[in-house]
């Protein structure tokens, strides 16, 4: 998969692809550059909501023979359909935990140099 022909062909720069699967402008740079691999679920995510920009593997077909079952094919295939919906709902919900544990780092960050501020304000006050 081509992350960067994909941002391409939908006119987002870096920072609006990030946003759209949750990942830093950084992240989508190395993506393109081949530094680090788009993980399987990056990867399962944009074909699911970008189907027209993939290519289509051979699919395989299933033909039923007569006097085969066709209720027991269309409960396999409504089982499957469910399982693809879960997953999706499992995508987005681990979308939204990570979005949230990104602000988290953030906020911690902010802390962080807050009182490496506040040291170097005491260590001066000290100094004098």
């Amino acid at each position: 998969m081509e992350i960067k022909r994909l941002r391409k062909k939908l006119n987002l720069t870096q920072v609006e692809f990030g946003k759209i699967i949750n990942k830093s402008h950084a992240t989508i740079r190395k993506y393109e550059s081949g530094e680090i691999e788009v993980p399987g679920n990056i990867k399962e995510l944009l074909r699911l909501k970008y189907p027209q920009h993939f290519s289509t593997e051979k699919l395989q077909v299933t033909v039923l023979e007569p006097g085969e079952n066709y209720t027991n094919f269309k409960k396999e295939l409504h089982h499957k359909t469910l399982e693809v919906e879960r997953l999706l709902e499992r995508n987005a919900e681990l979308m939204k935990i990570n979005g949230l544990q990104a602000r988290n780092i953030e906020l911690l960050e902010e802390q962080i140099q807050l009182y490496k501020d506040r040291l170097k304000n005491y260590e001066g006050k000290t100094a004098s």
